[in-house]
């Protein structure tokens, strides 16, 4: 795949996020910001789940923006991997739905992930991939506070890696 066909890849993935959010304009065309509410329990089956709202869109945009540098730290596994370079991040990005997941107490996540923009964190996700559960949660100041899931393409991005590294 050449550079252009990955490049219109991504841009047609980050067009189609940012379509398929939505959002809150006002008539004057001015941003309205929407609160997210915190994590609110629900029932499902036998096991009770969590549910966050996505991550807004205006930071989304801002880590496709100005993300320069995403370090990933997977907690059971004997490596861990950065990219720096842009058309790698982009995809990476473009690996976040913006479905929201229903979250599962019982599922823990398999690492971390930071996102950087000239050595300042942006943003930390934890990185949930297992049979049931597949997302990101969203942290601030340590808190969790979104969820998105993640797409078919971000499955197999992860899969390939844990394939490759025999983990």
């Amino acid at each position: 795949m050449n550079t252009f066909t990955l490049r219109s890849l991504v841009l047609s993935a980050l067009i189609s996020l940012l379509a398929a959010c939505g959002g809150n304009t006002p008539a004057d065309g001015s941003a309205v910001e929407t609160p997210a509410a915190p994590a609110t329990p629900t029932a499902a089956g036998d096991e009770e789940t969590l549910s966050y709202p996505s991550l807004p869109i205006a930071q989304m945009q801002e880590l496709f923006n100005q993300t320069d540098y995403i370090d990933f730290v997977f907690y059971y596994a004997d490596f861990s991997m950065n990219q720096s370079n842009e058309t790698s991040i982009k995809a990476t990005l473009a690996h976040v739905s913006n479905e929201v997941p229903t979250v599962y107490p019982s599922c823990q996540p398999i690492g971390s992930i930071f996102y950087q923009s000239k050595g300042k964190e942006l943003m930390q996700a934890e990185l949930f991939y297992s049979d049931k559960c597949v997302y990101y949660i969203w942290l601030e100041n340590g808190e969790r506070k979104y969820a998105n899931k993640m797409t078919p393409a971000g499955f197999q991005f992860y899969q390939q890696i844990f394939s490759q590294t025999g983990q």
